[in-house]
């Protein structure tokens, strides 16, 4: 039986590197991930916790919405500006409670229509982080900025990613295109990939647990790194 699962990690050169792994590797999760990232990074407090709270709208679901559309009873006024101005800013409240209602009132309809469902509500996670970090942009800056270096994925090119980061105080470079050598963390994951080959996969939670267990007592050898770190020099900023 063959087993995959995606993974996004970080190698710190001068910080915690990090490794989870989400559902998919879509916009949403790419803001996710950065916000755990600095989250781990973080010493101040008050950011780790608002921080906290932010990711906690992970758990919210289109029906909740809706229910406390209709109560006219939203316990959460910030939450509730963004999704009327941001999420559906030319609709009034009553189409938007019927433009919602046709993602919970037919679960079981084709896989298109399950699609449409799940972009919405990524769409709506997208724009609360987005909109939840703009307020926290000023704390972000006294933090030590943040340089990530990714390759030419097409999300890591998004423009909702590109605008989270701005608030989050991170400074993206891409790599050159076919730049394999100068990319630290591929060589971690073909390392991880050969020890993997050794082992006999007995499902998911086995992969997830041996891939991240191989990932840390690999991630942080200076030798993956140097080729990097040549090519790209900063002074006083943590590089990913």
């Amino acid at each position: 039986m063959k087993f995959s699962r995606t993974g996004i990690g970080v190698q710190s050169i001068n910080g915690k590197s990090y490794i989870n792994f989400p559902p998919n590797s879509r916009k949403k999760e790419m803001i996710k991930f950065f916000i755990e990232l600095l989250q781990i990074n973080s010493k101040n407090n008050f950011l780790i916790n608002r921080l906290s709270e932010i990711l906690q709208y992970e758990q919210l679901k289109i029906i909740q919405i809706i229910e406390e559309l209709e109560k006219n009873e939203f316990n959460n006024l910030e939450l509730m500006n963004i999704v009327l101005n941001h999420v559906f800013p030319e609709k009034t409240k009553k189409i938007i409670i019927k433009d919602l209602k046709k993602y919970v009132e037919k679960p079981k309809m084709s896989k298109k229509y399950e699609k449409a469902n799940k972009k919405k509500l990524e769409k709506i996670l997208e724009i609360l982080y987005k909109e939840l970090l703009k307020p926290l942009k000023s704390l972000f800056k006294q933090e030590i900025e943040t340089v990530v270096v990714l390759d030419n994925y097409p999300v890591h090119h998004a423009t909702t990613l590109k605008e989270a980061c701005k608030y989050l105080n991170i400074t993206i470079i891409h790599l050159p295109k076919y730049s394999p050598k100068l990319n630290p963390i591929e060589q971690v994951r073909k390392t991880i990939k050969k020890e993997l080959s050794t082992e006999f996969i007995v499902g998911e939670e086995f992969l997830i647990e041996t891939f991240e267990r191989l990932f840390y007592e690999n991630v942080d050898k200076k030798s993956f790194t140097e080729k990097c770190v040549d090519k790209f020099i900063f002074d006083e900023i943590m590089i990913y």
